[in-house]
């Protein structure tokens, strides 16, 4: 009797593990904190498109957890930190400009 799998989560023919992968990513986890600072200060475009589209992909190597059978290439569901980071970012420069550049028609 063959055992339904649930999505996203594997069954390992070793150990009988039924349950979530432990991925592993293969070239960090992330953007890099020093990397987006440094860009940050060439410019508000180049920090933004790499936390936009810098670090990983969230892919990663599927393993078992309890024997560390490799399993293979395995896609994690999006992160929506980086998402909110942009935003931050965005939000600070338009108030940081806001307050900076003198108002008034008069001058």
């Amino acid at each position: 009797m063959q055992v339904q799998v649930p999505p996203g989560c594997i069954g390992c023919p070793h150990c009988g593990y039924l349950g979530a992968p432990r991925v592993v990513s293969h070239g960090g986890e992330g953007p890099s904190g020093c990397l987006t600072l440094a860009l940050l200060c060439f410019g508000i475009i180049p920090g933004l498109l790499y936390l936009l589209f810098g670090g990983s992909d969230g892919s990663g190597w599927a393993y078992c957890p309890r024997c560390n059978a490799p399993f293979g290439p395995w896609a994690r569901p999006g992160n929506i930190k980086t998402l909110l980071i942009v935003a931050g970012v965005v939000l600070a420069v338009v108030l940081l400009i806001w307050l900076l550049v003198p108002s008034g028609a008069g001058r």
